[in-house]
């Protein structure tokens, strides 16, 4: 029930990130490209260019923990912390991703959305007081809804989960990957319609 629950809940993360760049880009970068006369350029250089000050600022002040792609942070915490992502560095990255991709910086919104999908379901073992073994089968499970749900690729989140995350083909985990991995890409696909 939990997996299933993880899938939903990652897939609904996943469109809700989505949308806010889309939202914020909206916002910030189509505002710049339609300034009048030559103005544009000096709106198109100084939106990506406050948005990375703003975002900087907060990561060293706010929350440290939501610096980088977002994968390496949740391989790390798979590896040495059962697991463990806080979810104030998810949430912290699924704001400040929002704010930082949609003024314009130059990444993806994948790797943002495997870290925010990943607290998510590592909050979601913490609350059912999982075992730590557990507690990291519920954080590979968070990659691969997030993987699926950003990419649209079940398949190929289950394979980069058990490569990447895991490491080898762990029978115990296998099932739970493929159902979060399945569930959030039909919720993704389902709200977004790609």
């Amino acid at each position: 029930m939990l997996t299933i629950l993880s899938g939903c809940l990652c897939g609904l993360a996943a469109v809700s990130f989505h949308i806010g760049i889309d939202k914020a880009e909206t916002l910030l970068i189509n505002r710049a490209l339609v300034a009048p006369r030559f103005t544009w350029i000096f709106w198109s250089i100084l939106t990506p260019a406050l948005g990375g000050l703003a975002i900087g600022l907060a990561l060293h002040y706010w929350v440290p923990g939501a610096v980088g792609s977002g994968i390496p942070q949740v391989k790390f915490a798979y590896a040495r912390h059962s697991g463990y992502v806080p979810l104030r560095d998810a949430a912290g990255k699924f704001i400040l991703g929002i704010v930082q991709i949609g003024s314009g910086a130059s990444l993806g919104r994948e790797g943002p959305t495997v870290q925010i999908c990943a607290g998510i379901t590592s909050l979601l073992a913490r609350v059912s007081f999982l075992s730590r073994q557990s507690q990291r089968r519920m954080t590979s499970i968070g990659v691969a809804a997030g993987i699926a749900a950003a990419f649209n690729a079940p398949i190929a989140a289950v394979t980069f989960t058990l490569e990447e995350i895991i490491g080898d083909l762990d029978q115990t985990m296998l099932s739970g990957v493929i159902v979060a991995a399945a569930i959030a890409a039909v919720v993704e696909r389902g709200i977004l319609g790609q």
